[in-house]
């Protein structure tokens, strides 16, 4: 008697050289070494597109270097709010996040900012924040663009700023971050 026929089965398969997927219970994952295929039509080549409407949660695992083109476009489920995105990524393609309309919160563990292809972000959720280690240095970005940018760990309500202060005639700098 297995339980087996009881639990929701787990399909994947091969999404790049070295990536692969996995999708159970509204759950995809991208684990893997290097980057993702990329996708050139919106409805129907990602391998998991039939589970658009059903994904409540993507994790793309260390390792990973690129998101593909129009790789989680109209994955618009109400429970698909946030991701975090691996300090081993270092571009997203274009589309890749199209029409997650609930998307609005992104934390990114990469310190230097990933390249965004076009429309990356388009039609996703309203006042997006993105949270990283280092700010001041996505503030510069492109990300800037997009999103409010915050510090991981701090909360909603504080944002980034620096206080320096310089003493010539010690030559020290001394000051930190809040």
């Amino acid at each position: 008697g297995s339980s087996y026929e009881e639990e929701e089965e787990e399909l994947g398969g091969t999404c790049g050289t070295n990536v692969k997927w996995t999708y159970k219970g509204g759950v995809l994952t991208i684990s893997g070494d290097g980057a993702m295929n990329d996708f050139y039509n919106y409805w129907g080549e990602a391998p998991w597109h039939e589970y658009v409407k059903d994904i409540t949660s993507i994790e793309i695992e260390e390792g990973i270097t690129h998101i593909g083109d129009r790789a989680f476009c109209g994955c618009n489920n109400n429970a698909f709010t946030s991701i975090t995105l691996p300090s081993t990524l270092i571009s997203i393609g274009l589309f890749a996040f199209g029409s997650c309309r609930n998307l609005s919160e992104v934390t990114c563990k990469a310190l230097t900012p990933p390249s965004i292809g076009s429309g990356a972000f388009d039609g996703t959720g309203d006042s997006k924040r993105l949270y990283v280690y280092n700010p001041t240095i996505y503030v510069d970005s492109e990300w800037e663009n997009y999103f409010t940018i915050k510090q991981i760990g701090a909360t909603n309500e504080s944002s980034y700023t620096v206080d320096v202060k310089c003493n010539p005639e010690h030559g020290t700098v001394s000051g930190g971050g809040t």
